[in-house]
């Protein structure tokens, strides 16, 4: 997929698929309700932005050889989880 991944308001599975990110460039990946995906791959040289704060994707298999980025409001220093970019402590 070389564009943004905006689902709004639907949750499912994604059975036996997965998505690749492979655009070269800073895609977004926005949604508003759950989502699980078998696989979700980001190729280099492609920054995946998670654009919602909800913790809204599963995904049983990550493989992630550009960058994935994740934001949320942190106002102390207690551990933090940033959805498909991880925790931060």
């Amino acid at each position: 997929m070389g564009g943004h991944l905006h689902r709004h308001l639907h949750a499912g599975h994604q059975r036996g698929y997965g998505v690749i990110f492979d655009g070269a460039k800073e895609q977004n990946l926005a949604l508003d309700g759950w989502m699980m995906f078998d696989a979700i791959t980001v190729y280099t040289g492609t920054t995946l932005i998670e654009t919602n704060s909800g913790d809204n994707v599963t995904v049983s298999t990550l493989t992630n050889y550009g960058v994935i980025r994740g934001g949320a409001a942190v106002d102390d220093t207690t551990e933090y989880y940033f959805g498909l970019a991880g925790d931060h402590s």
